[in-house]
């Protein structure tokens, strides 16, 4: 009887542990997953962010950096200064400027975005958001067979661009993380989703050339 309760309790525990197992398996499978979805979002949307520039051209984007820092001079209510929340926020007086997910619409004929749903599954468990901030941009003078000594007509507009790309629930709770988001030694209270999945894509633009 004895041997009987034994091998039917090691029965029990191994049953139990390899359905933690498949749990455990499962769940990481759809981390797994869900981290690679937001990387497709991250690299996506800088690439759409190359093709903005080329659609629109360097000028285009020189104007909107230009603008930005009249715009929050002005005090635009509800703006933003991008990289905020995600990184420190840039010195006062620098320019900046930020592309959302409705930038993209009407570059092409359709009116879709440049993300594909169907990467996410029949369900669209986790819906996909993105913004790509420009900054630290600086603009050549010289260009390849120009005046060496800068004063051509041509330039080229060299900026930094980083596509912030996330995957949230269409309904999710929001939860407080405390570290230290400024570098200022204290800790910062920075808001953000409980099940949201989060990669970031950076590049170093160079366009052009236009006219000054």
């Amino acid at each position: 009887m004895l041997v009987v309760m034994l091998m039917l309790l090691m029965i029990t525990a191994t049953a139990y542990y390899s359905i933690r197992s498949t749990a455990f398996e499962l769940r990481a499978a759809t981390y797994q997953r869900q981290a690679l979805q937001t990387d497709y979002v991250a690299e996506t949307a800088l690439n759409a962010a190359t093709a903005w520039v080329d659609f629109y051209g360097p000028a285009s984007l020189l104007f909107a950096l230009q603008e930005s820092v009249r715009l929050r001079q002005a005090g635009g209510v509800g703006m933003v200064t991008p990289p905020e929340p995600f990184e420190v926020p840039l010195l006062p007086g620098r320019e900046s400027y930020r592309l959302g997910q409705g930038d993209f619409v009407g570059m092409t004929a359709t009116t879709e975005e440049p993300i594909e749903l169907a990467a996410f599954g029949d369900d669209h468990a986790y819906q996909p958001f993105y913004v790509i901030d420009v900054y630290d941009h600086y603009v050549s003078p010289v260009v390849q067979g120009g005046r060496a000594d800068g004063l051509g007509q041509l330039q080229f507009l060299n900026v930094t661009l980083t596509a912030r790309g996330r995957t949230r629930l269409p309904v999710d709770t929001q939860q407080s993380v405390n570290f230290d988001s400024d570098g200022d030694g204290a800790d910062d209270t920075v808001v953000r989703f409980a099940h949201e999945g989060a990669s970031d894509a950076r590049a170093h633009g160079f366009s052009g050339p236009f006219a000054r």
